[in-house]
């Protein structure tokens, strides 16, 4: 599979893509599990008092509050980006370099793309393929050691949606009861921007990813 436009990306089950999950995987799963484990522990705690985050009107259950659970989607989604996006120091090199690398390829790629918008598609890629799967089913992904329950799953489910989003850059359209959340998803998008260009846009000196060089990624259908 060839990509066309940057926005196709690794969206698909093309060999590059595959070989990305891999390596996400295999080289961030220790850094994920420190970083995120916690939050979603005290998550998991807060959930046994019933805490709700549905904010699809068509959905509450009776004597839910919209607002509550509006306040309540911000207040996780913002504790879990934060999280993330401070941890750029802490990002694995290896993942660094491969980062990196595919900026570099990217760039190669389609060089008729500014820096910002080749950033902006790893950012949406990497939150595709590494955290919100991670986040979104915390038990298989090695963040809870247990089921969590419904009312917690969807909470997580839309918290990765507003990630992604962030991470898109882009404001909610489509979907109406999503649309109150546009103004917290711009306050992040600084954030989010810094945060990517401190991370891959340098690669790391000291460690070097053997193979992993953009032909390997322009063999793999890039």
């Amino acid at each position: 599979e060839v990509a066309e436009c940057m926005q196709t990306l690794f969206r698909g089950n093309s060999l590059s893509s595959k070989i990305m999950t891999f390596c996400f995987k295999q080289l961030g799963t220790e850094y994920l599990v420190n970083l995120v484990s916690p939050l979603m522990r005290d998550m998991g705690q807060r959930d046994q008092n019933h805490i709700s985050y549905e904010v699809d009107p068509t959905r509450l259950d009776p004597g839910e509050n919209l607002e509550e659970n509006q306040k309540n989607l911000i207040t996780v989604t913002e504790l879990f980006y934060n999280k993330i996006v401070n941890s750029v120091e802490s990002f694995p090199t290896r993942l660094r370099c491969l980062c990196h690398c595919l900026y570099q390829v990217i760039n190669h790629r389609f060089q008729q793309s500014s820096p910002e918008q080749i950033l902006t598609v790893l950012s949406t890629v990497i939150f595709l393929r590494f955290f919100n799967p991670a986040v979104i089913s915390p038990l298989e992904s090695g963040l809870l050691e247990y089921e969590p329950s419904q009312r917690m799953k969807r909470g997580l489910t839309l918290m990765g949606k507003m990630m992604q989003n962030i991470a898109n850059q882009l404001l909610f359209t489509k979907e109406a009861h999503m649309r109150v959340f546009n103004d917290f998803l711009q306050r992040h998008f600084d954030s989010c921007s810094h945060a990517k260009a401190r991370c891959w846009m340098q690669p790391s000196a000291s460690v070097v990813m053997p193979g992993l060089s953009s032909n390997a990624w322009a063999a793999g259908g890039l």
